[in-house]
């Protein structure tokens, strides 16, 4: 970018938030003026958790007011995917939210499905989910290691780490990424899944299943850890629903609402899995549904490897129509969600019967889910505002688009 440009717009984004960064003083004691203090955090700090900043309006340690300015990753995402092909504009979902890459294929292609009359084969389906479950625990391990950092911890982080790597040494075999992934195509999947890297993921989940109670070990009993996390961050049920909250905030809320259960896609409602739901609506309540479904989509993704080593399911194709990367696809409209790792994302697709989609909008759940954040930080500390918007889980990448 020019540098003098550059500069004016540096500038320019000042002066939109100088009204609001003056401190004004509201009391004179003793002749010493008493200022509340306006506090930038961000657009680059590592509590905010991606390009966010956050505009902080201070009594002391204590939030007054606090302002999310969004837009710093903003990169015109759903202005592009309507230039590109239906399979061009998977890879472009890959970087909204980039730590779910898998999660962020699906939408979009059992969206152009719908439109199309497309019904993909079991097996792809069920690779499907093998690779959206995959991310949700890579996912939940990232964070899992943030919170862990959020709140002062060291040891959780790289043992989550560790073992996250061991998802993306999968990925990288299945797909010759870790990443971004572009794996799921419409109609079915980019490749098929070969038995040495179904193996790979029976070891994983074994290792995992002998690993999480380590984790709750060191992090989900640590003292220090229960004291910043309980009974802080409290959000009312019906403010959740009335800002369309969804995922794990939806659910720590005392609401069990999943799409995988409440609008199964897929073969989610040939599998045996709970909804975790937790009532206490806090910090803690957050942590604690995310860690029961990672332990969740352990279960899912082992009756997935037992439906994908059925020899009847092992004979068919992992894609149904081998469609290019140019096609036309019928006139419509069609609104397609499902369950991300960060709550309810959906695509809204409008068809004019070419190649390339008329609209495409995205609905994240991370962005409806951080509108939240200035209600329930008022008259927290400042501290406690980290770790809050740390359970939120939040992607810049998905939120700006």
């Amino acid at each position: 970018m020019d540098t003098n440009l550059k500069q004016d717009l540096q500038v320019k984004n000042f002066l939109l938030h100088k009204d609001i960064l003056v401190n004004e003083v509201i009391q004179e004691e003793e002749g010493v003026e008493v200022r509340e203090l306006w506090l930038a955090m961000g657009p680059q700090h590592p509590s905010t958790h991606g390009i966010l900043q956050l505009l902080v309006k201070l009594d002391g340690e204590v939030i007054l007011e606090i302002k999310p300015v969004i837009g710093y990753l903003h990169r015109s995402m759903e202005r592009i995917a309507e230039s590109l092909t239906y399979t061009q504009g998977i890879h472009i979902t890959d970087r909204q939210d980039y730590i779910s890459a898998m999660a962020m294929n699906l939408p979009i292609c059992l969206a152009v499905e719908e439109l199309a009359g497309i019904r993909p084969t079991k097996k792809a389906q069920a690779l499907r989910v093998l690779a959206v479950e995959l991310q949700r625990i890579a996912s939940h391990l990232l964070w899992y290691g943030l919170i862990a950092l959020d709140t002062g911890a060291i040891t959780p982080f790289l043992w989550a780490f560790e073992l996250r790597e061991y998802v993306l040494d999968i990925f990288e075999k299945l797909v010759g990424a870790r990443l971004t992934l572009n794996y799921i195509r419409p109609s079915g999947v980019a490749y098929d899944i070969p038995d040495s890297v179904l193996n790979d993921v029976k070891d994983f989940i074994v290792l995992l299943r002998r690993k999480i109670p380590d984790l709750h070990g060191i992090l989900t009993e640590n003292p220090i850890f229960i004291a910043r996390m309980e009974d802080v961050g409290f959000i009312p049920r019906d403010l959740a629903v009335s800002y369309g909250a969804s995922g794990h905030i939806l659910r720590a809320a005392g609401i069990k609402w999943d799409l995988r259960r409440a609008e199964p896609y897929l073969i989610y409602d040939e599998l045996d899995f709970e909804i975790p739901v937790e009532t206490a609506s806090d910090n803690m309540a957050r942590y604690l549904v995310r860690m029961k479904e990672l332990e969740e989509s352990v279960k899912i993704v082992e009756q997935v490897v037992k439906i994908l080593e059925d020899p009847s399911i092992k004979i068919q194709s992992h894609i149904d129509i081998r469609l290019g990367w140019r096609f036309n696809v019928p006139k419509g409209q069609v609104y397609v969600k499902t369950e991300a790792p960060r709550g309810e994302y959906g695509v809204f697709v409008v068809s004019d019967g070419y190649e390339k989609p008329y609209r495409v909008k995205y609905r994240s759940g991370a962005f409806s889910n951080l509108s939240l954040f200035p209600e329930i930080s008022k008259n927290q500390l400042l501290q406690d505002v980290i770790v809050i918007l740390g359970t939120f889980d939040i992607v810049l990448g998905e939120i700006d688009r």
